[in-house]
């Protein structure tokens, strides 16, 4: 390892070997910062953050293959509460990176961005009571996701948080929901049905765009707003409307495909 002012800077080739070779690293325990030296490792799957470390860069253990996390029990900034297998920062009880075998706890009030980005494995995962916010992409690119619990009181689903999770077929949300941001689900061509909540009023550009196999839609009268190419050109996509006709804010060309489009005759 490259180390300077116990800051790891740099891995070496021979590090890089042995992450090869057994999935893991010893991160010396004079180390007090991380950079982002592991980030896209494929090979890296199990990591202990030393007691000391007292900064680590945002993406510096991105890894897509990570089935294990563990923060050392001393460590004042992050910790691995629960043997959730997920880093946590301390002070602000938010999930910064988690894994495949992550379990969400219960104090934990913030998902990061990209927290989850094209973690490969995960195929479900439950968001407690306690988060009140799930940041943009999150949860990007998990392409094994296939169920997805949100029980927290968050009041929208940010940017791209879904985006690519290519074998979602069922997510549950709470009625705490109010927006549905650009891209939240797009590429998701896993997804056939989507009941929008009642609660829910708008439904922001490129929401579900390219969820390709998406056959049906049923949106309440409680949406006031959906931005251009929300939901994909599908030939055989059915979508329900409990208006009569389509709202002011809605965009004319708030679906690539509006041959199918139901409005409601009450």
């Amino acid at each position: 390892m490259i180390i300077k002012d116990n800051v790891l800077i740099k891995l070496t080739k021979e590090d890089e070997k042995e992450i090869k070779e057994t999935g893991t690293i010893t991160i010396p325990s004079t180390i007090v910062e991380i950079k982002e030296v592991f980030i896209y490792n494929e090979y890296l799957k199990r990591i202990i953050i030393p007691k000391g470390v007292m900064k680590i860069e945002e993406r510096a253990i991105e890894c897509p293959n990570l089935e294990s996390i563990i923060v050392e029990e001393g460590n004042t900034e992050y910790d691995s509460r629960e043997e959730c297998n997920a880093l946590i920062e301390t002070k602000t009880n938010t999930l910064l990176r988690g894994c495949k075998n992550t379990i969400i706890p219960n104090t934990v009030t913030t998902i990061d961005e990209l927290a989850f980005i094209s973690c490969n494995g995960l195929t479900s995962i439950e968001v407690p009571e306690s988060v009140k916010e799930i940041k943009s992409e999150a949860f990007f690119g998990c392409s094994d996701l296939k169920k997805v619990i949100i029980k927290g009181c968050i009041d929208k689903i940010q940017f791209g948080t879904f985006s690519g999770c290519k074998s979602l077929e069922k997510i549950i949300m709470p009625k705490s929901v109010k927006i549905i941001e650009s891209e939240a689900f797009r590429w998701n061509i896993s997804l056939k049905y989507f009941d929008v909540l009642d609660s829910i009023i708008e439904i922001e550009e490129y929401a579900f765009y390219e969820c390709n196999n998406l056959l049906l839609v049923n949106i309440p009268s409680s949406v006031e707003k959906i931005g251009v190419f929300a939901f994909p050109n599908n030939e055989k996509l059915i979508i329900n409307c409990d208006h009569k006709a389509k709202p002011d804010g809605w965009d004319n060309e708030w679906a690539t495909n509006l041959k199918h489009v139901i409005w409601s005759r009450n």
